[in-house]
Parts: structure tokens; C-alpha cells; sequence
């Protein structure tokens, strides 16, 4: 593949399509990422090099499949098409954490077990003081429960899914933290009550 038509692949998958209609689900899981397409297989086949060969650092070609991939170039396109955004996809589960939390800058949260490398990197975002001035609490399932109650029957407003770094605004919780199932213990978490205190 060369470079070229990576990069028009890149560009359509971060501008999903806009139809006059709408569409099922099942047909966005399969034809989602139908504008990636370039070599005419059916089924989308795994593209598992590691090392590509591309003509020059700026070219929009692919380097090393820790960057990007075209398979990893499918499956945000799909993903992205099936929620109604963007997607991105990360080359291991911590640099996906890592990301999250420098994003959110989260300071009062649950985490529900899960990998051991993920309930470590919280910690240390915990200690390390990088919430600023303000405290970092972590919460059980239940104490969750009780916040969202209290919240319940103030008066709702509109406020944005994220909060920058430089806001005072106190929430009931910047994050709750599911894995399902869970590593290693394969716990199956309540996911569906989880989405219900988070909306």
C-alpha cells in the first residue's frame, strides 16, 4: 500500500459520512469501514507487520505498528461510525489508561479491580499529587451509589462530559473505572448499573 492512499484512507475515517437516513446498527458493523478499503478483499484481512516501508518521516504512510496499522485504521473507523464520533485505538491497555487520566485529570473516582497495572497507575496518579490543589478520592461501589442518590434530587444542569484542568466545579464523580471481565479473576461487572449512575 502506499502512502498516498493512506492518507486518503486517514482522512475519511475522521470524517464519518453523514446519510439522509438512518442506519441499523449491523449494517455500520459491516460496512463501517468500507472507505479504508484498498485492496479488494471481501473480509478485511489482519495486517500483523510490525516494520513498513514508506518514502519519507512526513509522508502519511505507515512507520511501526505501535503507531498505527491499517487493521488498527479499520477498527477506529468502526468504532467511531458505531458511537457517532471518532475513535482511537492505543497499542497496549496502559497507554490507553495513561492517556485517560492525563486527559480527565480525575480526582474522585472508582475503580473496579481489574489489571493490576491499571489499579497501579491511578495510585501512583494519586500520590504523585497531580490533581493540583485539589484532593483525590477514591471511592467504593456503594459509596458511588449513595453520591449519585444525593445528586438525584438537586436541580440538573448542563454541564460538559469532560472537565478542564482549570475548573473548581465539584461532580459527584470524574470517573468510574469497569472492566469486564475482569483480569485475571474474569469477574463479570454490572455494567448496565454503572452506565445508569454515570447518566
Amino acid at each position: 500500500m502506499n502512502a498516498n492512499s493512506h492518507c486518503s484512507a486517514s482522512k475519511s475515517s475522521s470524517n464519518p459520512r453523514i446519510l439522509p437516513f438512518p442506519i441499523h446498527g449491523s449494517t455500520i458493523e459491516c460496512h463501517g469501514d468500507d472507505d479504508i478499503e484498498t485492496t479488494g478483499d471481501v473480509a478485511a484481512p489482519l495486517h500483523v507487520s510490525t516494520n513498513f516501508v514508506f518514502g519519507a518521516p512526513e509522508s502519511c504512510g505507515q512507520v511501526y505498528s505501535r503507531l498505527n496499522t491499517v487493521t488498527r485504521t479499520r477498527v477506529e473507523a468502526l468504532l467511531g461510525a458505531l458511537e457517532g464520533g471518532q475513535a482511537i485505538t492505543y497499542s497496549s491497555g496502559l497507554s490507553a489508561v495513561t492517556a485517560l487520566i492525563h486527559c480527565i485529570k480525575p480526582r474522585r473516582m472508582y475503580v473496579d479491580g481489574g489489571y493490576h497495572g491499571v489499579r497501579a497507575a491511578f495510585k501512583l496518579w494519586s500520590e504523585r499529587g497531580s490533581v493540583g490543589s485539589g484532593r483525590f478520592e477514591s471511592f467504593t461501589f456503594e459509596q458511588c451509589k449513595q453520591l449519585y442518590e444525593q445528586r438525584k434530587s438537586q436541580p440538573r444542569t448542563e454541564r460538559a462530559l469532560w472537565r478542564p484542568t482549570d475548573t473548581k466545579e465539584e461532580r459527584a464523580l470524574d470517573l468510574i473505572w469497569v472492566e469486564s471481565p475482569s483480569n485475571p479473576y474474569a469477574n463479570v461487572a454490572d455494567i448496565e448499573c454503572a452506565c445508569a449512575l454515570i447518566h
